[in-house]
């Protein structure tokens, strides 16, 4: 994937209880919502890509989605 040296934003929809769960233990200091329904909760993140970062979202799987940046999301599917 591609090298970034600065922080890039991410945006993730979480769903089921994982917005509970985020909301009380952010990812990230960046974390903020960007939007709330019933179904899912869409956080964003300023952050810079590293391999905790990463794992962290693979373990929360099937409860997130990565919606940006795409080659994110598909090195994650």
């Amino acid at each position: 994937h591609p090298a970034y040296p600065n922080p890039i934003t991410i945006l993730i929809k979480a769903k089921e209880q994982q917005p509970y769960y985020f909301k009380s233990l952010p990812l990230h200091e960046s974390q903020k919502i960007v939007e709330e329904t019933k179904e899912y909760t869409l956080f964003e993140y300023e952050i810079l890509i590293n391999f905790e970062f990463t794992q962290h979202l693979n373990m929360y799987q099937p409860f997130l989605e990565v919606m940006e940046p795409k080659w994110l999301r598909e090195k994650l599917k």
